[in-house]
């Protein structure tokens, strides 16, 4: 077991990617109330409403059926890219990426943005899961996981 604020390496969960490991963090709670902050200005950009969950996929797809000019749809694509990837640098403890010459690939904001849209979003969503409080099926949104502290 791995504890925040004990261990450096701290992580909850770990995702199998291609044969590669990725190590995730939950959000503390000072970290998944800027998600909350910047979610909720994302979702007035978008005009969404607070019951639409948050998915890479369902934002982009509710961007273009807004019929936007392209200069507001880049614009807006920027906006929930940034948020994405926010996500995945507060929550990608490690991973066991090399390169093609065998070499650890570090995680830095810039190989994380070099990772596919899919597994971005893949990664984003599990981030948020772990995030969340629950006891047993009750879930309660807004609050920080219990590994917080």
């Amino acid at each position: 077991m791995r504890i925040r604020g004990v261990h450096q390496d701290y992580y909850v969960d770990v995702e199998e990617v291609a044969g590669a490991k990725v190590y995730l963090r939950d959000l503390d709670e000072d970290q998944f109330a800027e998600f909350m902050r910047r979610t909720q200005s994302l979702r007035r950009l978008l005009k969404l409403d607070a019951d639409v969950p948050f998915t890479l996929e369902g934002f982009v797809q509710h961007i273009t059926q807004l019929h936007l000019s392209f200069e507001e749809e880049l614009e807006l694509r920027r906006a929930v890219y940034g948020l994405v990837s926010w996500l995945l640098e507060q929550g990608v403890a490690s991973w066991d990426v090399c390169d093609d010459e065998g070499k650890p690939v570090p995680v830095t904001p810039q190989t994380l943005a070099g990772l596919p849209t899919s597994l971005k979003s893949r990664l984003a969503q599990r981030i948020i899961e772990l995030s969340q409080l629950t006891l047993g099926e009750a879930q309660f949104p807004g609050t920080a996981g219990a590994g917080t502290g």
